[in-house]
């Protein structure tokens, strides 16, 4: 005979804070009521009384659902604040459960030392930081990181003729310092009310400042930024990122010999990449994961930016029918630098066919960015290169394009960059050993500009040449897995050259094949 479950319904909601909660009478505690909950806690109270009621979201006289106490927990327990969170519930009968939920504060303050080992964008790299951190700074969950950064990073040469004499410490050519203070607050700073929305979405708002120097054999960069945005998840495996502010200041000096270099391509859009800029963008990220932890099961990847820079300064000057402040470029300057306008669109799609020793992953990369209005050209960091660890593995990093790019002209990487990415890669991963990890590989693509450049012949995309300009590589990969990162020696070569005289000939060339050492997998 079945027998329906009593239903119960919330009556108190009792919070008590104490680093040690054994033996504790409530004699030992000064009681604050909110709203929903009563807060009980020793000496002093360290946490808003509005931030915790948010969290637990409970309610007096509402139904007993174990799907609130889960999200309790998944809410408390996001803060950072608590090393034990604990929940109980005692029957006063009538079917009444008051609630008594238990946290244990976690340190405020810390103090660590990191030492990085970098892979970004296939080039190698150390990285050491100092870290200050608080975790409730205005007593509301929010969550201070202040950082100081150096590093030193082996960079490929943009100026393949310059030598490099930059070098620190023997191999590294590329040696980056700065600070960078993050301040994140767990909910929307907004003038609005969303209660039901914020709790659902368990949001936060971020705020970082960035300051950094970089020195390389071509030039010196300085680069001040700025950035302030939401993120939040809508489910279990989509989350939202919009940045409504990123502005960057980027100071850039090169070096005599590789603004001689400059000088001597006398191509608009070269030197337009490497000059200063000033960068206000807006952008909204997309990311779709239903990856399970620690489950041999398939799973997909879904990653998609939009990004639009510019316009606010060009809607601004427009309306004050401002004149140009350069006539001959016909362009305007932002406390006197000429500022970037593009948009710019980034979509990755990966999928991984997993059992318990092996895993098969196909994945699709799709990027471009379009100038437009007061700069004809995308900055540097803006801009796409192809080849690298990461990338198309049988090319080194910014050696490959763009489009059927004449050799000639692909001696000089200054050229190898572009407005467009196309890139898809198939890779078979396989246990040998516990540690030990192979792999194999096919990597395509190539970068692309979107419009004809007579200083750049077929570097542009188009239809009828589509299929001249795909490179394609081949390789096999030894992976060293250490459990907490991955050291990866991948060897790949070219089976279809773009940058060849027959750049629809299939020919493989193991003769001069590409190493690539990475950390972590390449996706």
């Amino acid at each position: 005979m079945k027998k329906k479950h009593n239903k119960y319904y919330i009556n108190d909601i009792n919070v008590y804070i104490s680093k040690n909660l054994k033996n504790k009478s409530l004699d030992h505690f000064d009681t604050l009521s909110f709203k929903e909950i009563s807060v009980n806690y020793e000496d002093k109270l360290k946490y808003r009384a509005r931030m915790l009621n948010h969290s637990i979201g409970m309610k007096k006289g509402n139904l007993f659902l174990l799907n609130d106490q889960i999200s309790a927990y998944k809410h408390l327990s996001e803060l950072n604040l608590f090393k034990n969170v604990s929940i109980s519930y005692d029957d006063i009968g009538n079917n009444q459960l008051n609630t008594n939920i238990f946290l244990t504060p976690s340190k405020r303050k810390s103090f660590a030392i990191e030492a990085i080992g970098k892979n970004n964008g296939g080039n190698l790299g150390i990285e050491g930081n100092f870290i200050y951190q608080n975790k409730n700074l205005f007593k509301g969950g929010e969550h201070l990181t202040v950082k100081l950064k150096g590093g030193l990073e082996i960079q490929q040469l943009i100026n393949n003729d310059q030598e490099d004499d930059n070098q620190f410490l023997g191999i590294f050519n590329t040696f980056e310092f700065g600070p960078e203070v993050n301040l994140e607050f767990p909910r929307f700073l907004l003038p609005i009310s969303l209660e039901k929305f914020s709790r659902r979405m368990n949001p936060k708002t971020n705020l970082n400042l960035l300051l950094n120097f970089q020195t390389r054999p071509e030039y010196t960069r300085s680069l001040t930024q700025a950035t302030f945005g939401y993120f939040w998840n809508e489910s279990r495996f989509k989350k939202h990122f919009i940045n409504l502010m990123n502005i960057s200041v980027i100071d850039l000096r090169p070096s005599i010999d590789f603004q001689k270099k400059l000088d001597e391509e006398s191509n608009p859009f070269i030197l337009n990449s490497f000059q200063n800029h000033f960068i206000n963008s807006t952008s909204y990220t997309f990311i779709y994961n239903n990856q399970r932890v620690n489950k041999a099961v398939d799973f997909n990847y879904l990653k998609a930016t939009f990004e639009f820079a510019g316009n606010i300064q060009s809607g601004i000057n427009k309306l004050k029918n401002k004149p140009f402040d350069n006539i001959d470029s016909e362009s305007y300057n932002f406390f006197g630098i000429r500022y970037a306008q593009f948009v710019k669109v980034d979509l990755g799609f990966r999928s991984y066919g997993q059992t318990k020793t092996t895993s098969f992953v196909k994945r699709i990369n799709i990027g471009i960015g379009k100038p437009y209005g007061n700069l004809d050209a995308l900055p540097f960091e803006k801009s796409y290169y192809g080849g690298g660890a990461n990338s198309i593995r049988a090319w080194q990093a910014r050696s490959l394009g763009p489009g059927t790019l004449p050799d000639s002209l692909a001696q000089n990487s200054l050229n190898q960059i572009g407005e467009l990415k196309i890139e898809a890669n198939l890779e078979y991963r396989f246990d040998i050993t516990k540690l030990f990890e192979g792999a194999a590989f096919v990597d395509a693509g190539n970068i692309w500009i979107l419009s004809e450049d007579t200083n750049r012949v077929n570097a542009e995309i188009k239809s009828n040449k589509f299929w001249k300009d795909i490179a394609i590589g081949v390789g096999f990969g030894l992976r060293l897995d250490f459990n907490f990162f991955l050291i990866r020696f991948d060897l790949a070569a070219k089976i279809k050259d773009p940058g060849s005289d027959i750049p629809e000939k299939f020919k493989l060339n193991w003769r001069n094949p590409t190493l690539n050492l990475g950390i972590g997998y390449p996706f």
